[in-house]
């Protein structure tokens, strides 16, 4: 199974000279060069694509020149998503990750492969408890979403039968522009959504089968027990507090 890792971006971050979160240096490492190492690892992973500047990714990383490439983005995240589906087209899943994630691991990855595969969906997305975040990484800022089944907040990867990737195009669109306001993501769904969200009565399956509806897809929440999935190094603020935990894991 190959890895597709959204490494592009300008100006998505300001710090000590550096824009561009997936090269921001944290501990002796780049952001994104974590989430390689821990691809790596991964017994189910087996070649590596990021998308990003070409030139500036090259010069940056140690890459596999036999298992690893590097696709030239485009200005929109949503566009960048569909060109890594649309060139892996002929795989039955792919793994897509961002690249501000340095905690995952391989075990992290590995479950949430699993358990999506097992669970039959064409489109899965890991889904982390509050309680699970807080626990492992209490300093790390969270946006959650109040299910019946408890509060939520989303990870950073997602498995992906490339086949209905240009199906996603404008719900991704809309879920990106709007990932941090999470009542904006259920509104799309429609009002009763909305309305059972706000009192907290909203299911995980109910979701899943209203999105599967209006996509003709198969999705599914997978909750996973791993907080690395879902700690995104979003902010200047967050990357001190990256620093610290990885020293501590050191």
């Amino acid at each position: 199974m190959k890895a597709f890792i959204l490494a592009g971006g300008k100006d998505n971050i300001d710090y000590e000279g550096c824009n561009n979160k997936a090269l921001l240096p944290i501990g002796d490492k780049l952001m994104v060069e974590y989430i390689i190492e821990a691809l790596r690892k991964s017994k189910f992973i087996d070649g590596i694509a990021l998308i990003g500047d070409q030139k500036i990714l090259r010069d940056k990383l140690d890459l596999d020149k036999d298992r690893d490439i590097i696709l030239e983005e485009d200005k929109e995240m949503v566009d960048n998503v569909i060109k890594g589906l649309n060139y892996f087209i002929q795989e039955e899943r792919l793994l897509l990750i961002t690249s501000d994630i340095p905690f995952i691991t391989s075990d992290a990855i590995d479950h949430f492969i699993q358990v999506s595969l097992d669970s039959g969906g064409n489109f899965t997305y890991p889904i982390i408890r509050e309680e699970t975040i807080v626990e492992k990484y209490p300093d790390m800022k969270r946006t959650y979403i109040r299910l019946k089944e408890g509060k939520f907040t989303g990870g950073n990867m997602s498995l992906i039968d490339p086949s209905i990737g240009q199906s996603l195009y404008d719900m991704a669109k809309y879920m990106i522009e709007n990932r941090k306001k999470p009542w904006r993501m259920v509104k799309i769904l429609g009002g009763g959504f909305l309305a059972q969200l706000l009192v907290g009565t909203l299911t995980i399956e109910k979701l899943e089968n209203r999105l599967g509806s209006l996509l003709n897809i198969n999705p599914k929440a997978i909750i996973t027990p791993y907080a690395e999935v879902g700690n995104d190094v979003d902010k200047v603020g967050d990357i001190e507090r990256a620093g610290k935990y990885l020293r501590n894991i050191e």
